[in-house]
């Protein structure tokens, strides 16, 4: 775990690739990309099924560890068309009575109201919890700081012997912080830091800030 400060508020990067704002007992992740592994299966492209239970493991565990009064999702909950992982997922929510699910609709979340409301999630095209504003694209915006998703961010570490390693984190800058996506069988993009920012790599179960303007090598 690692606490940053962002405009007077304490917001602890957990390695599970989610935020735990504790002031507001709020966990917040982003791009879960449910449905996905399915959808490929179901034309024809191999994805490995046991990455469906251990997201869904993940994804307990940090209610029951934290037990937040709201989790908030910044986008892209859902992949694709309804399946069965959407209702290994709606068995999760439903468990957890006492936390507000809240969504905040990206570009792949067109799923009816009614569907999300019946698994105890509502939604939101974006969401204001000052001193932050949540929203499923970085976006600067003129009064509250942004916390976004939708990049899947990553950078890449080389070593000596032409090894490469790619790693998501979350990335900080004046204008946003990015989360890393939640699920694992998305893909990422690599980001190009500017030496101001702030990139914490989520290695080994830990969370590492590394130094965006310097080589960084493995």
């Amino acid at each position: 775990m690692s606490g940053v400060q962002l405009h007077g508020e304490t917001l602890t990067l957990l390695p599970e690739r989610a935020i735990w704002w504790e002031k507001k007992r709020t966990l917040i992740l982003s791009d879960l990309h449910v449905g996905k592994i399915m959808h490929f299966r179901k034309h024809g492209i191999q994805a490995p099924v046991s990455q469906i239970e251990s997201e869904l493991q993940r994804f307990t565990h940090l209610i029951s560890s934290y037990t937040p009064n709201e989790l908030i999702i910044v986008g892209d909950l859902f992949h694709s068309s309804l399946n069965s992982e959407w209702e290994m997922f709606c068995s999760v929510t439903q468990m957890y009575p006492n936390t507000r699910f809240i969504l905040v609709r990206g570009n792949h979340d067109r799923m009816p109201a009614y569907v999300l409301h019946s698994a105890n999630i509502s939604t939101s095209t974006v969401l204001v919890r000052e001193p932050f504003i949540f929203t499923h694209e970085p976006e600067k915006h003129h009064i509250y700081y942004t916390i976004s998703g939708h990049i899947h961010p990553s950078v890449s570490l080389y070593g000596k012997a032409k090894q490469h390693l790619r790693l998501p984190c979350f990335y900080i800058t004046e204008q946003y912080l990015l989360l890393p996506a939640f699920g694992i069988f998305t893909g990422t993009a690599t980001i190009k830091p500017d030496k101001n920012d702030r990139v914490f790599v989520i290695a080994h179960q830990e969370i590492i800030e590394i130094k965006p303007y310097e080589k960084v090598s493995i």
